[in-house]
C-alpha cells in the first residue's frame, strides 16, 4: 500500500520529500491493508493543503494523547463540560473525529486492563459509549453539537 501511494503521490508532486514517504507510510499502517480507505485517507489529508506530518497527525490524531487522556479522564469523573472543551478545542483544529474516538477507545481498553476493580467499571461504562459514537460516526459525520450533547447526556 506504501509503495502504491508513494507512486501516486510521485506521479502528482514532482517535489517527492523524504516527509512524503512518512507520511505514506503511516496512511499504509493507518489502513489496515485497505487500499481504498488508504486513498481516501490521502484525499483527506490533500484536503487540508498538503501531505505534511502535521496534516497526517491532525487525520489520524496523532500527537494528541494529552487530550485523549484528559478527555477520558474528564468522562470517567463526569467533569463533561471540561470534556466539551476539549472537543471544541479538537474541532477548531480540524481533527478526525473517528481517529479521536480510536485513540480514546484504545486508551481506555489499555486504563481498564489495569485499574482496580472499583474504576475499572467506569472505564467500562464509557467504552460503552465510545462503542456508540462511533457507530454514529461511521454512518456520517456528526456535527460538534451533536457530539458536545452526547458528551452532555451522558
Amino acid at each position: 500500500i506504501a509503495n502504491k501511494l508513494y507512486d501516486i503521490c510521485s506521479h502528482e508532486n514532482t517535489n517527492f520529500t523524504d516527509e512524503n514517504m512518512e507520511c505514506c507510510d503511516i496512511i499504509a499502517k493507518q489502513s489496515n491493508g485497505c487500499m481504498r480507505q488508504a486513498i481516501t485517507y490521502l484525499d483527506k489529508i490533500l484536503s487540508y493543503g498538503s501531505l505534511t506530518r502535521v496534516n497526517t497527525d491532525k487525520i489520524f490524531c496523532l500527537g494528541y494523547a494529552d487530550l485523549v487522556e484528559k478527555f477520558i479522564n474528564n468522562m470517567i469523573y463526569e467533569k463533561n463540560m471540561d470534556a466539551v472543551e476539549i472537543i471544541v478545542t479538537l474541532n477548531t483544529s480540524g481533527i478526525n473525529y473517528k481517529a479521536f474516538f480510536n485513540a480514546c477507545f484504545g486508551y481506555a481498553i489499555e486504563q481498564a486492563k489495569k485499574t482496580s476493580y472499583e474504576v475499572k467499571d467506569k472505564y467500562l461504562s464509557i467504552l460503552d459509549w465510545i462503542i456508540t459514537i462511533r457507530e454514529h460516526l461511521m454512518n456520517e459525520d456528526m456535527p460538534l453539537e451533536y457530539i458536545e450533547s452526547m458528551i452532555l447526556l451522558r
